[in-house]
């Protein structure tokens, strides 16, 4: 890895490599190191799915996108493939990660987090044809109506007994409900926690924009935010907060954030079926979590 992390370097930066080191814990899906030379500190970003290519150039549309609106985010200094690997070189942001910050402190990190999606929420669209090609749906209406479709008698969850037929039912009517609704769209950050913000100083950095999407705002970023159980309710009420949603307007706006969150689970898992079929089960749970969630909303109103 070291000799192809220098091939890198060479490539992207005309400079020699003087020590790199792989950094755990802040993706999953990518291999993330750390690399210095006589110039600089970087970070190196490298998967060997050549698809990977796509989100790259996602996440560098969205970083300089969101740069300009005056959220601070890693520099993206170069892209592109090397052997069996595409990769991308970022400069290295100094100070900690967010997920280090004590407790009492993460009240101004969810803040934060909250002021900067009410700006990047105003982003149309991800300006970039490869990155849109590469998009599973084109749009939150053409999801609708794809799962809608696929929510018919040969479904592989009715075949496979992971849902019952009345369950089965009661989504679809779900999902009929919001054909008649008009949301607003714009950039999803899709993954926003501690663990994706670096804090050097007064700055707070945002980082990996790998699951943005365009998608109905601001529900769905609320909405995966519930899911994920990154933010305890209090932070979550103090990121409404940053985003500038009182307590009653979230209230109204609950029941379609839950029923989005459904059709967003439903995609998902059409895309695990072809692409990670193994994981087909964890897939399965968070649709009924977030059903769960959608009928406790709803007796909550009554």
């Amino acid at each position: 890895m070291q000799s192809l992390i220098s091939k890198i370097c060479l490539e992207a930066l005309s400079a020699e490599l003087i020590s790199s080191h792989p950094i755990a814990g802040l993706g999953s899906v990518n291999e993330i190191h750390a690399f210095d030379t006589a110039e600089g500190k970087y970070i190196l970003r490298l998967n060997d799915f050549e698809e990977k290519q796509s989100e790259y150039l996602k996440e560098k549309f969205c970083l300089e996108a969101t740069a300009e609106m005056g959220i601070p985010g890693p520099k993206v200094l170069a892209m592109g493939r090397m052997q069996s690997y595409v990769y991308m070189v970022q400069d290295r942001i100094g100070g900690i990660n967010a997920k280090e910050v004590q407790q009492e402190n993460r009240n101004r990190i969810w803040r934060k987090l909250g002021t900067y999606a009410r700006k990047f929420h105003q982003i149309p669209k991800i300006e970039d044809e490869t990155v849109n090609k590469a998009e599973f749906h084109a749009d939150w209406r053409a999801r609708l109506l794809y799962n809608l479709k696929e929510l018919n008698p040969e479904d592989s969850l009715l075949e496979f007994g992971y849902v019952e037929f009345r369950k089965h039912e009661a989504i679809r009517s779900v999902l009929q409900s919001l054909l008649a609704k008009n949301f607003k769209t714009g950039l999803v950050h899709g993954d926003l926690c501690p663990r994706n913000v670096h804090i050097e100083e007064e700055k707070i950095y945002l980082l990996d924009w790998g699951t943005a999407e365009i998608n109905v705002v601001p529900h769905t970023e609320i909405g995966i935010l519930l899911l994920s159980g990154e933010a305890s309710e209090d932070e979550t009420g103090i990121f409404l907060e940053g985003m500038g949603i009182s307590v009653e307007e979230f209230r109204q706006m609950e029941k379609d954030i839950h029923s989005l969150n459904l059709l967003h689970r439903l995609d998902k898992y059409r895309w695990a079926e072809a692409f990670d079929p193994e994981n087909l089960g964890e897939y399965v749970n968070r649709i009924k979590t977030v059903f769960q969630q959608l009928n406790h909303s709803a007796s909550d109103e009554t």
